[in-house]
């Protein structure tokens, strides 16, 4: 309506405002995720708002020789599960680098990823118009008592129906196997790690049960804690675990102790020194 000062906003955040001729007014270009919707001075939100999503890129899947399950089941204990689909048309994989850091921040809508999942997009070029899209999910164990689900939004089973990863409940944090290692026999420096670890479980490191050397992020694997070293880095070193808002203390603990005191000497013959638990 002319006369009117008209105000886009993405998620509720105003981005431009324009004062209507009379004609119709053109807003943008804008790069970004979310909702937008048109504010007036007349004190109202218009409607309908638009949706955007930045894996809408993949709606234009429409020409499959191999197309994945829409439902991906992923164990309770986590892990990475993979699929992949052949699809008959050149992809841009530069495109699919910006989607997969994109959706694996906190800029996706709908708070997707959630507490630490994380996909992956790699783009193979098969020959001139045909390419393989290979999509992993990365997933922490699932703690709590019920089943959860990470909609993609990727049209990827025939164009009809998004890829879903699934999660059943029942995961628990499994201790990590503490272990500290000498760097020799007479050597008063240490290593410390973990031979096991969780993907998305936060793992901080305690000396003497007390203070807090200092934190790392699961692998999916074992885990550095890194190099000690001198004689105030000896003590008792205990792992706590946290992964949606749960401490777990890890059973293991290893006794770091003076190697050239005869009475505190726990080096061992063999490559590394075993871990006690309490």
């Amino acid at each position: 309506m002319e006369g009117i000062r008209y105000g886009i906003y993405l998620n509720d955040e105003l981005l431009e405002s324009k004062i209507c001729l009379g004609d119709s007014l053109v807003f943008g270009p804008f790069w970004g995720n979310g909702t937008y919707r048109f504010y007036s001075n007349e004190g109202r939100w218009l409607t309908p708002s638009a949706r955007v999503r930045w894996y809408d890129i993949f709606h234009d899947f429409d020409d499959f020789d191999h197309a994945t399950p829409s439902t991906i089941q992923v164990p309770a204990q986590g892990g990475i599960v993979s699929t992949y689909c052949i699809i008959n048309k050149d992809l841009d994989s530069l495109d699919f680098s910006t989607i997969q850091r994109i959706m694996n921040t906190d800029e996706l809508i709908d708070g997707w990823p959630q507490k630490g999942q994380k996909i992956f997009l790699t783009v193979t070029k098969i020959s001139q118009n045909q390419c393989r899209l290979d999509i992993s999910m990365l997933c922490p164990p699932n703690v709590r008592d019920q089943s959860r689900s990470f909609d993609t939004g990727f049209l990827v089973c025939n164009g009809l129906e998004t890829l879903t990863f699934t999660q059943p409940a029942g995961g628990v944090i499994v201790d990590g196997g503490l272990t500290g290692t000498w760097d020799s026999p007479t050597s008063d420096d240490f290593t410390l790690y973990l031979t096991n670890s969780q993907y998305g479980v936060t793992y901080t490191l305690y000396q003497n049960g007390i203070h807090l050397v200092q934190f790392e992020e699961g692998t999916g694997g074992s885990l550095s804690f890194g190099h000690f070293y001198g004689d105030q880095s000896h003590g008792v070193y205990t792992v706590k675990a946290t992964y949606d808002g749960i401490d777990w203390w890890l059973s293991d603990s290893v006794s770091m102790t003076r190697q050239s005191d005869a009475s505190g000497n726990n080096y061992k013959k063999e490559t590394h020194y075993t871990s006690n638990s309490e």
